[in-house]
């Protein structure tokens, strides 16, 4: 009456041992027969690429590993098959040498460069997106811009912009002139087959006019025009003239249909603009006034009626005036009316009007102390 007992292998005398069927099977486990189990594979079995898709991933079963296990069936997967313990059931290896192990992923990728490869931009090199595991990478890296002409052979997933383009805000951007375009009152702008070197970029002034072969123009350039001048990196009036509406004129000139001409009734002696008779230009307006309580008429400065022309010379400057001629010394001019050059003129306080008699004209004279018609007007 021995009691039967499973055992894994049997002993050279049995007696009511039994083992596992393994034809049908079952595998020796914890003093019991298990059904075997196929290993499942790695359930991360998508690797990355370069192109942003998705492959199968090449995992495999390590040669000296059972297909089948009594006991958790679930794959374990490994960048190399292990050295140690390799019997063990389910273990698998990343099989394809472009793909490894990627840590906390339990997956076989194929490292790539992450993100968008901007539009106006190269590769560094042919290879800079393939070949990463031989590299030493496990993992994605993000494209990497560098500059110009310091790409690093043993450097992957980088690129560098294109001719005329310029890195801004993780991109290359087309360069272009700046959007602050020099007054075109002021400046011609060249055109030129030159490349623009970066974005936004400043115009230059030119010295002299824009070249009619837009080979000489350096890009982004512009020359001065309507009489303007190059002065620092920008256009304006040169020293002895102003600007007039959107030209340069000399100072005593006006722009009129525009070109620089003498302002009427002014005319031009010895290159500037001279009023006629004796009135004088405004610097501002560049009208010819006349003295005060006068009118310019047919280029003569005539004086308003009950005026006379008073001229005074002071630190050798001649200066006129229209004064009240009933007589000058005791009469002012009282109100003026420019449109019909007239005047009234008033008696001073310490003279009176004293009307026509004897054959003499009216005047005011001295009061000499005596009441009468102090402020008398006429």
């Amino acid at each position: 009456n021995q009691a039967v007992s499973i055992v894994e292998r049997c002993p050279a005398n049995p007696t009511c041992e039994y083992t596992c069927a393994d034809e049908n099977g079952y595998k020796f486990k914890n003093g019991d027969c298990s059904k075997l189990l196929d290993c499942v594979p790695p359930s991360g079995s998508m690797a990355a690429v370069t192109n942003g898709q998705s492959q199968k991933a090449s995992v495999a079963l390590c040669p000296n590993s059972p297909s089948q296990t009594a006991g958790d069936p679930t794959g374990y997967l490994y960048s190399s098959c292990p050295t140690a313990d390799k019997t063990a059931p389910c273990q698998y290896y990343c099989s394809d040498p472009t793909q490894v192990l990627s840590p906390g992923q339990n997956a076989c990728i194929t490292p790539g460069c992450s993100g968008t490869l901007p539009n106006s931009a190269s590769k560094c090199f042919d290879t800079s997106d393939s070949g990463l595991v031989a590299a030493g990478y496990i993992a994605d890296i993000p494209w990497n811009h560098v500059e110009t002409n310091t790409c690093d052979p043993a450097q992957k997933c980088q690129y560098q912009c294109n001719p005329g383009t310029t890195f801004a805000s993780n991109d290359c951007v087309i360069n272009s002139c700046s959007d602050s375009l020099p007054p075109d009152y002021k400046t011609n702008l060249c055109s030129s087959t030159n490349p623009i070197m970066q974005n936004h970029q400043n115009y230059t002034i030119l010295d002299n006019s824009c070249s009619t072969n837009p080979g000489n123009n350096p890009a982004c350039s512009a020359a001065c025009k309507n009489g303007y001048k190059k002065i620092g990196n920008a256009c304006d009036c040169p020293s002895g003239t102003k600007e007039q509406n959107g030209i340069c004129c000399p100072l005593t000139f006006d722009n009129i249909d525009g070109s620089c001409q003498c302002k009427l009734p002014s005319i031009l002696k010895n290159n500037v603009c001279a009023c006629p008779d004796i009135s004088i230009m405004d610097p501002y307006s560049h009208n010819c006034i006349c003295p005060e309580y006068s009118a310019l008429i047919n280029n003569k400065c005539v004086c308003a009626q009950h005026t006379e022309l008073k001229a005074s010379v002071n630190n050798g400057v001649t200066t006129y005036q229209c004064v009240c001629n009933w007589p000058s010394g005791l009469s002012h001019v009282d109100t003026y009316n420019p449109t019909t050059n007239t005047a009234i003129c008033q008696c001073n306080d310490d003279a009176v009007w004293q009307g026509s008699h004897y054959g003499f004209a009216p005047v005011c004279v001295r009061s000499w102390g005596h009441g009468g018609g102090g402020g008398t007007t006429f």
